[in-house]
């Protein structure tokens, strides 16, 4: 069996853009109930999301474009209607927001016809884990020929923060001599990604183009749930023993 197998959803989408000029703002709202193990009512969650972004192009002349943009995203979680309200255990047993607010600026340089220069850098600020991170990309693409264009890209990335990595609180399992739960972590250090590639386009005719790239990946602070003993149970006497699930960064590259 997977996870896809029990999971249900239902949901409704709320967008708005707006472009003037060179402005661009857009807000959407997510907002619906899903359900981890189907219709079983402590596995239910409601959840709402917002998010909201707003750009400026900026051209100086026809070889430099600047463009600054603004973005901010708030998500809430709630399923104490499915668990504490009716007397059962669930998934988070609480209702819990998260927010992360962005602010980049993207630069785009044609100093000659042949060479183009795109730079972007990107700031993330994230409640939980609470620290700003830093990403970037830098593209270089230079036309060798009418038909060949050669270029080198850099770059790092990272994920997002997650809902269930950050609040879980679930009672997997308890009695008299075993008790595991699954926990969260607030303080997980990001899924970092850094790429080097170089690569070339080549239009070998009217109808074909090739593109060869070599290209290096890197990927660092992967997380997982981890079991920790607590407490080291015994029969005699009756000691119950405890495990925590808790999601933790790994020593994985």
């Amino acid at each position: 069996a997977t996870n896809l197998e029990h999971l249900s959803n239902s949901s409704q989408n709320h967008l708005i853009k707006v472009e003037a000029g060179n402005f661009t703002a857009q807000a959407s709202l997510i907002k619906g109930r899903l359900g981890t193990y189907g219709h079983a009512t402590p596995y239910n969650y409601d959840y709402h999301t917002w998010d909201g972004y707003t750009d400026y192009n900026l051209k100086f002349g026809k070889k430099l474009s600047l463009r600054p943009s603004f973005s901010y995203q708030h998500a809430t979680i709630d399923d104490t209607p499915y668990s504490i309200a009716v007397g059962l255990e669930g998934v988070f047993n609480n209702k819990a927001s998260m927010y992360n607010y962005a602010a980049s600026l993207k630069a785009d340089y044609a100093p000659i016809k042949s060479l183009r220069v795109i730079g972007a850098i990107r700031a993330d600020k994230f409640q939980h884990p609470d620290d700003t991170y830093l990403s970037y990309q830098g593209i270089v693409t230079y036309r060798t020929h009418e038909n060949g264009i050669i270029r080198l890209l850099c770059g790092r990335s990272y994920t997002g923060s997650f809902i269930q990595s950050t609040f879980l609180n679930w009672t997997l399992y308890e009695d008299p001599f075993f008790k595991m739960r699954a926990l969260g972590n607030k303080n997980l250090d990001l899924l970092q990604n850094e790429i080097l590639e170089l690569g070339y386009k080549i239009k070998a005719g009217k109808h074909l183009s090739i593109d060869a790239s070599v290209f290096r990946q890197r990927y660092s602070n992967f997380s997982t749930a981890v079991t920790n003993v607590v407490a080291e149970g015994s029969i005699v006497p009756l000691q119950q023993a405890e495990w925590d699930v808790v999601y933790e960064n790994i020593a994985l590259e």
